[in-house]
């Protein structure tokens, strides 16, 4: 498998999320009985795969094998996909602070959490459209065959540091778990 095939597999499961998130947004916003908690469970979710492992394989294997071979990590598509992580932990954290203090009874940070809620996935909607084209593009580009079955190796061994489990399926059933509860929200 290719290192762009596995960040693809994650993109999907990542975009299942990030819909949820978009209904529990829509739904928070509209009085729908969302509860806090699903945006304190989804920044576990965030922390632990999108965080954890897939922003780790980019950050500390593929940028940097493309960096190698000249693209600059600064500036560029791979500086731009890295403030794009920046911006989604400043969003996500924001998320996380506002639905703690809603779920103690603050009635006003509900407000936060819909911004933030809508920051963060609308950045990430976008960013991963991005990644699929350009920064693909690139990798298909810039390695070889034999490098990105390298890194796809190496992407496979952060998975198993993890927990010697699927992640893919693990991270899979975590998506399916939360469209189930936003199923009550219509």
């Amino acid at each position: 498998m290719r290192a762009t095939e596995i960040l693809r597999t994650e993109h999907t499961i990542l975009e299942r999320v990030l819909v949820t998130l978009d209904l529990a947004a829509v739904g928070a916003a509209h009085q729908k009985k969302v509860r806090p908690g699903f945006f304190i469970d989804a920044y576990g979710f965030v922390l632990d795969f999108t965080e954890g492992n897939h922003f780790k394989k980019e950050e500390d294997i593929l940028f940097k094998a493309l960096a190698e071979h000249g693209l600059p990590i600064e500036g560029g598509p791979i500086g731009s996909l890295i403030g794009d992580h920046q911006q989604s932990r400043r969003y996500i954290r924001a998320m996380l602070d506002a639905a703690k203090q809603w779920e103690l009874g603050d009635a006003a940070a509900k407000a936060e959490v819909i911004w933030a809620t809508s920051g963060y996935t609308t950045l990430l909607h976008t960013h991963i459209a991005r990644e699929n084209t350009v920064l693909f593009s690139l990798v298909a580009q810039e390695l070889s065959n034999a490098e990105q079955a390298q890194i796809a190796d190496e992407f496979e061994k952060i998975n198993l540091l993890e927990s010697g489990e699927d992640l893919h399926e693990k991270y899979r059933e975590v998506a399916v778990t939360m469209e189930h509860e936003s199923r009550e929200w219509k």
